[in-house]
């Protein structure tokens, strides 16, 4: 059987998100556009993956909790998980790990919300923290959270000229990655 699939979906807690993009809207433009399985990767956190999940649900879409971990290289890696928890501990050690750059840091971006939400839209909270920004965490080490955790370890966009792997560390490290994403760049 096949299913089309979504690995790196961003909403309104990634600071490239915006309040249009709650777990809710995510997953309903999903299945618009007919897919079975997402996986929500908000930058540095994974506060929003529990109203997501709940909305799959809804919706009979697969959400997988996930995270786009920044590493110290500025490198970014998919983290995706088999249940929630792991990814909100490994979101907890990762704010822990982050620079104190607040949100809306003034590097030519608009205000910052970073926020998660109810199902409703109804926000629960902010991240204070700039969670674009590299958290003091190398690749080996979300590697080893990750799969110790039973989970999925995918350099992001490494075609990409910002923000890869091979961008930022001019190669491919041998690890036990799972699988890469390429990003398709015309």
């Amino acid at each position: 059987m096949k299913y089309r699939c979504d690995l790196h979906i961003h909403t309104c807690l990634s600071p490239c998100g915006s309040l249009d993009s709650s777990p809710l809207a995510v997953v309903s433009a999903a299945a618009e556009k007919g897919l079975k399985v997402i996986a929500v990767c908000d930058h540095n956190s994974a506060l929003n993956c529990k109203t997501a999940m709940k909305a799959g649900k809804l919706m009979d879409i697969l959400v997988i909790p996930g995270i786009e971990v920044a590493t110290r290289d500025e490198a970014h890696i998919l983290a995706l998980f088999p249940s929630l928890g792991p990814a909100l501990e490994l979101g907890a050690e990762l704010y822990r790990l982050l620079p104190p750059v607040p949100a809306g840091n003034g590097q030519g971006t608009q205000e910052l919300d970073q926020v998660f939400v109810d199902l409703k839209g109804v926000i629960l909270g902010e991240v204070d923290k700039f969670l674009a920004a590299g958290a003091d965490i190398g690749i080996e080490e979300v590697v080893d959270f990750v799969h110790k955790a039973g989970g999925l370890v995918i350099p992001a966009h490494i075609d990409r000229p910002v923000f890869s792997v091979i961008s930022q560390l001019g190669f491919l490290p041998d690890l036990p990655f799972d699988a890469v994403e390429i990003a398709g760049i015309k």
